[in-house]
């Protein structure tokens, strides 16, 4: 799957999308939160004050399809 470059930021809003279509949105956000701690080492504070890095597009790839599987269940 090619992944268009992203910030974190606007990844965190996507797949938060995403997972808001199995869980509450306060559920989403946490895990969304989490996924992207895993594939980036970046934690929820990191995330909010540097939402405007990139991570790297393997990491962002590797995001997108650890959130495709969440909502698979």
């Amino acid at each position: 799957m090619a992944v268009k470059l992203q910030t974190v930021s606007e990844i965190s809003r996507q797949i938060s999308g995403m997972l808001q279509q199995t869980s509450p949105v306060e559920e989403a956000g946490a895990l969304a939160a989490a996924i992207i701690l895993e594939y980036t080492g970046m934690g929820r504070a990191a995330q909010l004050a540097f939402g405007e890095r990139m991570p790297e597009a393997a990491a962002a790839e590797r995001i997108l399809e650890a959130a495709a599987r969440a909502v698979a269940g």
